[in-house]
């Protein structure tokens, strides 16, 4: 299916709406998140699974909810109005997405790794963050003479939840991080300290620990692709609204 066939396929949908009720969605900020649903299952509803993986998924699918037994199962698709196509439909999303994802994509993730590649290597680091300005400088300069241990200090000074993993933070990726950090530790070379810098409001030392260097896996392949759709849902979903706009919000949003 094109992206021509899938856009005017919503728009037909959306468009059998009245007035009131687009505006609802608009109000309510439902109405982005029912496009990009109808995009993906509509692009879904194209892979066809054989009935042991549905089962396979709709047994995870509850597994993952805690429930057992057919009679709670029952109870929890009546509570939630779904029927067992419904079951199908949502515990195969992600699998089918991925399937999906990766044959649209996956020619296309070796170029957008490289692209990505800074943000996607995992860091692993020391941290310690003092309201005082002396006490971070107190400590930054025993941890450069070697006076103190760096996890000792964490645990006995910091401020925030790494206190009590004397104060290891990662792995993480450099795209999750404030962008302060994020550029010191681009300067930093593995074991080196940063010196104090002030970030909201706290003090914060840090030293490199390890960098885990992203490889383009399997796995890797499978998270950029499904990045790359993410990328094209949006995309499209902008189009689909803007035609929306222009059919019943003309004269609102000129």
């Amino acid at each position: 299916m094109t992206n021509k066939n899938v856009k005017n396929q919503i728009l037909d949908k959306l468009y059998s709406f009245s007035y009131d009720q687009i505006d609802l969605l608009r109000t309510t900020t439902f109405l982005k998140p029912l496009i990009k649903t109808l995009i993906r299952d509509s692009l879904l509803n194209e892979i066809e699974l054989e009935n042991n993986v549905y089962d396979d998924l709709s047994e995870k699918f509850f597994k993952n909810r805690n429930i057992d037994g057919k009679e709670k199962k029952l109870n929890f698709l009546n509570q939630n109005l779904m029927d067992n196509e419904d079951l199908m439909r949502i515990s195969s999303t992600k699998y089918k997405s991925n399937l999906f994802n990766l044959k649209l994509f996956g020619d296309k993730t070796k170029e957008y790794f490289e692209k990505r590649k800074e943000d996607l290597d995992q860091y692993i680091y020391s941290l310690i963050q003092v309201k005082d300005q002396n006490l971070a400088q107190e400590l930054y300069l025993k941890l450069e003479s070697n006076e103190s241990e760096f996890s000792l200090l964490a645990s006995k000074y910091s401020s925030g939840p790494e206190k009590y993993k004397n104060g290891i933070e990662g792995p993480i990726s450099l795209s999750s991080l404030n962008p302060k950090i994020k550029d010191v530790l681009k300067s930093l070379d593995k074991g080196f300290i940063c010196e104090p810098f002030n970030l909201n409001n706290y003090w914060i030392v840090i030293r490199l620990e390890k960098i885990i260097n992203a490889e383009l896996n399997e796995s890797m392949k499978t998270f950029l692709s499904n990045e790359l759709f993410e990328l094209f849902l949006e995309r499209l979903t902008r189009e689909i609204i803007e035609e929306i706009q222009e059919k019943y919000f003309f004269e609102k949003f000129k």
